[in-house]
């Protein structure tokens, strides 16, 4: 089953992006950078990883963030 991680860093309104280039989660606020795959902070200052989301398959096939 595939995974997710929540959009937001640990910071209030900080939204996170992708960079292809680099392969890594980064946070505009603070300049914390996340691992794409599991969301550990891979440089600081994050205090701690992004939070994973459980993912779950509908019976209707459809995927759901539970």
């Amino acid at each position: 089953m595939p995974a997710a991680l929540q959009a937001c860093s640990t910071r209030p309104r900080g939204e996170v992006g992708y960079y292809a280039a680099t392969d890594i989660i980064v946070c505009p606020c603070h300049g914390s950078e996340f691992a794409v795959t599991t969301g550990d902070v891979v440089n600081a200052p994050a205090p701690h990883g992004l939070t994973k989301l459980k993912i779950v398959e509908g019976s209707n096939g459809n995927l759901y963030l539970q």
